[in-house]
């Protein structure tokens, strides 16, 4: 086969033999994931007894089904591409025939585990406009002829209507710029300063789920005899909540830490006139594309400890329906300032950063936060803790209390939008600081709306909605909210360039 010859694309063809011990695994997996706790109690609990030897017929029964539809499944899945469309045949009695178009590609994204990887083959996920989940996986496909793939169906993508004839197509690859590069010592910057806290809480939400299904199949009252074992050492309620909390701490920290690791190793951003091409991950090596004139809303932010380590996480949401926005975009875990000024260059018009207008939020917010974050809980909270004691309670309200005016102050001070004559940038945070970039020509819509207090006190809060998600500017004088949706309105009616 002659290089660029992509010929073959167009007959009809199985994918990689590997395909069969991928769909294996998937069937095995979701198999274990419905009857784990069954199995858990066969394995704790089994004997010799008749039962016993009818779950492990059913099991091996069930297993022989998955090998056997495993197989079937790659005999009868076919592909291939025509002057207009790519083309999905798969089925054994239920035969189906799924024809995509061209200009409904959404993205191409790659996944390589472990399996892939040694055998030097990826699976194939194809997103397509209006889908809430991938339209086409193709499982396991060659890496070559993945690429070839991808590159034919994202040109053609482009261009809508073929000008000569496919099989013709002559250079397809285009050379690629690295912005992001990141090593071991970036991932441990980056592991370091996500957050803990949803980790911890993760883990209590699992921990305790876990025990009522274990409770449930075993029936075992695991956190009486917790309880019983505590009493032993006659510890109160507040000595073992000071003793959970660091070893807590310290577990979801390693966890975390791991899963940085994991996910983002060897994380590369590479940049082509078409758009960015991400590759991560050590067990399960993923490559994703999003397309650079789809991108609605450019987003980087930065907690206290990413501002040590000079790093920003910057987030890129490209054009989808609502089901598949989460997918749609595209998350780099940390580049330098340098890295992002980059990326910015790329996705923001520079003049959106020129000769702007800098407008804050109205300080009546700070009341509002107070009497729903603030005043409104500390009730139920002060029950809560009741059990320390009622002091340990009203201490512990007081200082919940004075942490919500801190942050109701700071949230309020810190929320600045800067308006200039292509777009808004709007800036906002608590402990951090979150910058959000919208150009008026990506903004699809726009919402003018007021709560009766807003309403009393003339303001408004204005949301502008793009086709991968909203931005809202709240609490912002009326007359203001009016002069912008005025602007903005008029310069899309005014602006010829396309939306995307």
């Amino acid at each position: 086969m002659k290089k660029n010859d992509i010929s073959y694309l167009f007959t009809r063809h199985r994918q990689s033999p590997i395909a069969i011990s991928i769909i294996l695994i998937k069937f095995f997996r979701n198999l274990v994931r419905a009857i784990w706790p069954i199995l858990l109690v066969w394995i704790i609990g089994r004997d010799s007894s008749s039962d016993n030897n009818y779950f492990t017929a059913a099991v091996i029964a069930l297993s022989s089904i998955t090998v056997i539809s495993s197989i079937i499944a790659y005999f009868k899945y076919y592909y291939h591409i025509d002057d207009r469309e790519l083309i999905i045949e798969k089925g054994l009695l239920n035969k189906k025939k799924i024809l995509i178009p061209f200009d409904r590609i959404q993205s191409i994204d790659f996944e390589q585990n472990l399996i892939h990887r040694f055998f030097d083959v990826v699976s194939v996920k194809i997103d397509t406009a209006g889908s809430g989940q991938n339209e086409v996986s193709l499982d396991a496909v060659a890496k070559n002829i993945a690429e070839d793939l991808k590159d034919y169906l994202l040109a053609q993508r482009e261009s809508s209507i073929l000008t000569k004839s496919p099989i013709e197509n002559t250079e397809l690859k285009e050379p690629k710029q690295e912005l992001v590069n990141l090593d071991f010592g970036d991932l441990l910057k980056i592991g370091v300063s996500q957050n803990h806290l949803q980790t911890a809480g993760l883990i209590i939400a699992f921990f305790f789920g876990f025990l009522d299904d274990i409770e449930q199949a075993l029936n075992i009252d695991f956190v009486g005899r917790a309880e019983e074992y505590l009493g032993i050492f006659h510890l109160s309620n507040f000595a073992v909540i000071l003793i959970l909390i660091p070893v807590l701490a310290v577990i979801a920290f390693v966890i975390t830490l791991f899963r940085t690791i994991l996910k983002y190793y060897d994380f590369k951003l590479h940049s082509t006139s078409k758009g960015f091409t991400s590759t991560t991950g050590l067990l399960t090596r993923n490559e994703k594309f999003i397309n650079l004139q789809k991108i609605q809303m450019v987003t980087w932010s930065q907690n206290p400890l990413e501002r040590i380590f000079r790093l920003f996480e910057i987030s890129l949401k490209q054009a989808s329906s609502i089901e598949v926005k989460s997918k749609q975009s595209m998350h780099i875990p940390g580049a330098y300032e340098q890295q992002l000024e980059r990326i910015k260059s790329l996705t923001v018009d520079e003049d959106l950063f020129l000769n702007q207008d800098e407008f804050g939020i109205d300080k009546s917010i700070v009341w509002r936060m107070i009497i729903y974050a603030g005043l409104l809980p500390i009730i139920p909270i002060a029950f809560t803790f009741s059990n320390f004691g009622w002091i340990a309670s009203i201490v512990i309200s007081i200082l919940y209390l004075l942490l919500v005016i801190w942050m109701a102050k700071r949230y309020q001070k810190r929320w600045r939008i800067q308006i200039s004559k292509t777009g808004v940038l709007a800036v906002r945070g608590v402990y951090g600081v979150k910058y959000t970039a919208i150009s008026f020509l990506k903004i699809q819509a726009i919402r003018i709306k007021q709560n009766l207090f807003q309403h009393r006190k003339g303001l408004a809060s204005l949301s502008l909605s793009t086709a991968s998600g909203s931005l809202v500017l709240p609490y912002i004088q009326l007359s203001l909210a009016n002069k912008l949706n005025d602007y903005i309105l008029f310069y899309v009616e005014r602006e010829e360039a396309p939306w995307m």
